[in-house]
């Protein structure tokens, strides 16, 4: 699908003639195109010039010119500008609108104001929407566009409703809204190129978030030599500030050092426009940007900035975020005490519906325990971070939170071993040992019962039991074959299956630590295709990767731990220890394999739209902890730690096709094949690590 986007995008947005240094047009109250460049230049000016103009004429005998000067003062009004009076004179031009005949462009602006009102006093806070309402208003302007017969209008907010769509992890359905928009958009006639232009930003900010980010940095320097041409000023911002979050999606130094350059020729246009609340968000995105290059104090006073305008502003949802972005800064600073203060501040800025920003703050809760070692408490923010993505994960069709959901749960059992004193722990081994003790007694007496109804049969008859023996002996051995090969290794990685039915191994054997190499994979843009191919064939698919995935970790002696929605989870070193440089080179070896395999097994796949499937991996060396967790009725053969949550964070930063080590990998590694990524900044890891992409063997290549 993602295909058709691109032709369409190229057919509606192609570069549009602009003369150079071309200037601003007198606003005019019968002229919309005037009101759109105001908007993108300076909305400041609009929203004056239109209350300039409101106070001016007279609604008795003006109605209808006031009514296009209350509309053109929504055009671009901020939450704070929805006032009481302001309300007042909105109803004042609805009812003018029924008995004149107002542009259907000025009718859109009064109606969704009308509408903004109505949410805003069912849910909203200061002004601000929740994100499922936020959405809610972006399909009614879509609709209200359609009915209106305004072909920009209507893809500006399809795109925008797509773009806040797969902000929330609702990727297929935004890609389908997306496709919708620009396919309408390339059949209407007459729209403005502004508004052309304005749709072109929304798709490329949406392509940013579908990994597409070189086909994005053209069309931001596409955009940004329009609006310096047209002298658009905060089309340029919000130009520059989408330039700005994809540097820092690359991750390196010289990218946060271009990003931070951006931001600095934002802030200049921002004060030149003397619009606070634009000066206060570019602080907020630079105390990120510092933070990444090391910059604390100055990513605090960034912060403080911020917060300080915000607050005068009263903008409790960019309150929250900044005091959440500030809280980072002051783990950094390994200052766990401010960071949770800064954290609680957050919690009481956001407003009770915004769900997912409670989550992460819960989350970073649990990073400023942990530094504080205080692992209850970490304990109980990382299990009410989980409960919200397991929820979530539910409603959403996204990888992304399933994949994060079960790195989270990882994290739980590391950090619930940590929350455990050391009576607590005694007791958790007690009983695992009394399960065990019960388990070998209910087995026991099984045995007494054969062999009293065997001696029982020998009574009968010598010959017929000896037979009867004979044939028990030929069952045994057939149910063992059948719990290995169909349960256990169906349930367990087969090496620790074969200890298992040997007896090398029980259920209830304590975890131990131990030197591991950790590999995580996963099937690169699945959530994208799920939707056209239907659970049938995604099903079939997702069995063929993870048979060619089972049968490749087998012959380079891994062991296979997770499969999970096109992820999975392989350790080298365990539960036959190796050396270390060994298990480097069965993780290389089947790496290499699995992208060779997984090329050939893809060519049977259907094709669709927009999806070129691959691989993306991870690998990192260290301790864990290994063995068998769960209960009596469940359990599972894992490793936990740190180790395995650095793996599954590098994995994440993996593209199609890619494979990125730790630098603990690298070193055994030849550094002709080897190149380092520099220092990468990893969620949930607060020291910076260093990352290397490994080149792959021709054939390899080849077959990716």
């Amino acid at each position: 699908m993602l295909k058709w986007i691109l032709m369409l995008v190229c057919a509606v947005t192609g570069e549009v003639a602009v003369a150079d240094e071309e200037k601003a047009p007198a606003l005019a109250l019968e002229d919309p195109y005037t009101w759109t460049w105001a908007a993108m230049d300076n909305p400041v000016t609009l929203r004056s010039w239109a209350q300039e103009r409101m106070e001016s004429l007279k609604p008795e005998s003006d109605g209808r010119l006031w009514s296009l000067a209350v509309a053109a003062f929504f055009r671009k009004a901020r939450p704070e500008d929805y006032s009481s009076l302001q309300r007042e004179n909105l109803e004042k031009a609805l009812d003018i609108a029924a008995e004149h005949t107002l542009p259907p462009w000025a009718l859109f602006d009064l109606k969704d104001a009308a509408y903004y009102f109505k949410l805003v006093d069912a849910h909203g806070q200061d002004g601000i929407l929740p994100p499922d309402q936020d959405l809610e208003r972006l399909r009614h302007q879509a609709e209200l566009a359609d009915s209106l017969k305004l072909p920009g209008r209507k893809a500006q907010a399809s795109l925008e409703w797509g773009y806040a769509l797969l902000d929330s992890g609702r990727e297929s359905e935004a890609v389908k809204k997306i496709h919708e928009a620009l396919r309408e958009l390339n059949k209407a006639h007459g729209v403005q190129d502004l508004e052309i232009i304005k749709a072109k930003g929304l798709y490329a900010d949406a392509l940013v978030n579908l990994q597409s980010r070189e086909k994005s940095r053209t069309i931001y320097r596409e955009l940004e030599q329009f609006c310096q041409r047209k002298n658009l000023r905060m089309f340029c911002l919000a130009v520059h500030h989408a330039q700005a979050y994809l540097w820092m999606q690359e991750r390196t130094p010289e990218a946060h050092e271009k990003a931070f350059a951006i931001l600095q020729r934002s802030l200049a246009i921002a004060e030149e426009l003397q619009d606070e609340h634009s000066i206060a968000s570019i602080h907020n995105y630079l105390i990120r940007v510092c933070d990444a290059m090391g910059r604390y104090e100055d990513a605090e006073a960034y912060g403080k900035k911020a917060i300080e305008m915000f607050r005068r502003a009263k903008s409790r949802v960019w309150l929250g975020d900044t005091q959440r972005k500030l809280s980072f800064v002051y783990l950094n600073m390994k200052q766990p005490d401010k960071a949770l203060d800064i954290l609680n501040e957050a919690r009481e800025s956001f407003p009770a519906d915004f769900a997912m920003d409670l989550a992460e703050i819960s989350y970073q809760k649990a990073q400023a325990f942990q530094a504080l070692r205080q692992h209850k408490k970490a304990y109980e923010a990382l299990t009410a971070y989980a409960a919200f993505l397991k929820q979530n994960a539910q409603q959403s069709q996204s990888a992304d939170i399933a994949q994060n959901l079960t790195q989270i749960n990882l994290e739980l059992e590391e950090e619930y071993s940590r929350s455990l004193t050391e009576a607590e722990r005694q007791q958790e081994i007690q009983t695992q040992l009394e399960r065990a003790n019960q388990r070998n007694q209910e087995e026991t007496l099984l045995l007494i019962n054969i062999i009293w109804f065997v001696s029982g049969g020998l009574v009968l008859s010598g010959i017929l039991g000896l037979l009867w023996i004979h044939q028990q002996n030929r069952r045994i051995l057939r149910l063992n074959r059948h719990l290995r090969e169909n349960i256990l290794q169906r349930f367990l990685p087969p090496l620790v299956a074969e200890k298992v039915a040997s007896g090398q191994a029980v259920l209830d054997e304590i975890p131990h630590e131990q030197n591991v190499t950790v590999l995580f994979g996963r099937l690169v843009g699945l959530e994208h295709a799920i939707e056209e191919l239907g659970p049938r064939v995604t099903a079939r698919l997702l069995e063929s990767l993870m048979q060619a995935v089972t049968d490749v970790s087998l012959i380079h002696k891994g062991c296979l731990d997770k499969l999970h929605r096109g992820s999975f989870l392989i350790l080298f070193g365990a539960p036959l220890p190796s050396s270390a440089d060994e298990q480097v080179a069965n993780a290389m070896a089947f790496a290499e394999a699995i992208l060779e395999r997984f090329a050939q097994i893809r060519e049977d796949w259907p094709q669709v739209a927009g999806w070129q499937p691959g691989l993306a991996i991870g690998i990192h060396q260290g301790a864990a902890l290994v063995g068998i967790f769960g209960g009596k009725r469940r359990a599972d053969y894992t490793a936990i730690g740190q180790t395995v949550n650095l793996a599954a964070r590098i994995e994440g930063e993996a593209q199609s096709n890619q494979i990125l080590v730790s630098e603990t990998v690298a070193q055994f590694l030849t550094s002709d094949r080897c190149h380092s990524l520099g220092e990468i900044r990893l969620k949930g890891i607060t020291q910076l690590q260093t990352i290397f992409r490994v080149d792959l063997p021709l054939r390899a290549r080849n077959a990716s």
